[in-house]
């Protein structure tokens, strides 16, 4: 048996045009830089935007993507498709960002979300009397591995494969989680188009939700590790708008020789990747040290020389 309810037929309208001609190079940088200030001054890690193991750009959380709408007043309207097959449900969410003066529309997104997904599938069990009273169909054993405070896979003695544990999972009552399908895929679409609407593809990614991160290695022992931290670039970026190599704060990112001097400071303090990545992150918003404010170098001074080595990293234990 299987029955589609859409809740609401939607008819796409024209992407509103800001303007006829495209936009100059001095507004298309005004408009990057104002969602850079925004991530700067008003976001806040873990909160707004985090750093998911594995990968190298931010990863946009709902909280962000609502605060980029309000400063470019925007709101969105969901139009959501739910699919059931007599037992498990999915949505299709496709959301349509407009502008709140007119109500022009400048963007879609789009998102889904099943009760078949892996988290919404299974649970663990609450004992092992649960699991041998479910039906075999209904349970398994879950080979999961163990992973670090970072969430990094870690590596078995032996060097073939990695540690992991066994969980006894049981399937859960689709029922239960209507409600939390609809909601992930809703938060999913509205993503999608504040990313695609406001052109921060660039410095953030699709929210992961509960990232299945099995795949990201724990970097240690290695200089060069993908840690979402990398040694400093020989070359400065092309935004670098300081010339001076003394280390003027008046450009917009810091100088070659400063990168060069808090990744110096960072190895004579006995830092690691890690450790000086979690820094510069926790201080100035951002993930390489290229990327770094000008008016931020300082603070991450102080967190280099006020650190204590191998405790920099909180545990999420």
């Amino acid at each position: 048996m299987s029955e589609d309810i859409t809740t609401e037929k939607m008819t796409l309208q024209p992407v509103a045009r800001i303007a006829v001609q495209p936009l100059t190079t001095a507004e298309v940088k005004q408009h990057i830089g104002l969602i850079q200030q925004i991530t700067r001054e008003v976001m806040k890690p873990a909160t707004h935007y985090d750093k998911i193991p594995g990968t190298k750009k931010n990863t946009l959380l709902k909280p962000g993507a609502d605060t980029l709408c309000v400063a470019f007043k925007f709101n969105d309207e969901p139009t959501v498709t739910e699919h059931y097959d007599g037992f498990d449900y999915s949505y299709s969410v496709r959301t349509r960002l407009f502008y709140i003066p007119t109500g022009d529309t400048v963007g879609y997104g789009v998102g889904e979300c099943s009760t078949r997904e892996s988290k919404y599938l299974w649970r663990e069990a609450v004992c092992r009397e649960e699991w041998e009273a479910t039906p075999e169909t209904r349970r398994r054993i879950h080979f999961e591995p163990s992973k670090d405070a970072r969430g990094y896979k870690i590596r078995a003695a032996n060097g073939e494969g990695y540690e992991y544990g066994k969980v006894l999972q049981v399937r859960q009552n689709p029922e239960d989680l209507k409600n939390t399908v609809l909601k992930m895929a809703k938060k999913r679409a509205k993503i999608d188009a504040v990313i695609s609407a406001t052109g921060c593809s660039d410095m953030f990614v699709q929210d992961l939700d509960d990232p299945d991160i099995n795949g990201a290695v724990n970097p240690e022992g290695s200089e060069n590790g993908k840690s979402g931290f990398q040694q400093p670039k020989q070359q400065p970026p092309k935004q670098q708008q300081s010339p001076s190599e003394d280390g003027n704060e008046g450009g917009m990112l810091i100088s070659e020789k400063q990168r060069k001097m808090l990744y110096a400071k960072s190895k004579a303090r006995g830092l690691t990747n890690q450790e000086l990545g979690y820094i510069v992150w926790y201080e100035a918003g951002v993930n390489e040290l290229a990327d770094i404010p000008a008016d931020k170098c300082n603070d991450i001074v102080r967190g280099i020389e006020t650190c204590t080595p191998g405790n920099v990293i909180p545990s999420e234990g």
